[in-house]
């Protein structure tokens, strides 16, 4: 099991997808990748901006987003666990390979 809690929404979306392919890389069979605090219900999508989300590029993603972006990266969503809104993913295929980060 791989846990992201409070991970994804601190980054930008290209950021967000290449550490979900290299979770996607990590898994095996059996496994997944937890996300606490990857998506957002979608009434919750509306949300005031937080200032470190402003300063670092970073946005909430609705659950239809997050879903989209899980499957680019060879990822489902399996469940979805309440009250905390924890997302549980499980791999669907062998991921792309992870593009490399933009150099300064």
């Amino acid at each position: 099991m791989y846990l992201l809690r409070g991970i994804l929404n601190d980054w930008p979306d290209d950021d967000k997808e290449r550490i979900l392919l290299r979770c996607a890389e990590a898994c095996h069979d059996g496994s997944c990748v937890l996300i606490w605090g990857g998506g957002v219900r979608r009434e919750q999508s509306q949300r005031a901006m937080q200032i470190d989300k402003v300063l670092c590029g970073s946005r909430d993603m609705t659950l239809n987003e997050f879903q989209t972006l899980a499957a680019r990266c060879g990822l489902e969503i399996a469940a979805i666990h309440e009250p905390r809104f924890v997302i549980e993913c499980q791999p669907t295929r062998s991921p792309r390979p992870v593009p490399a980060a933009d150099s300064p």
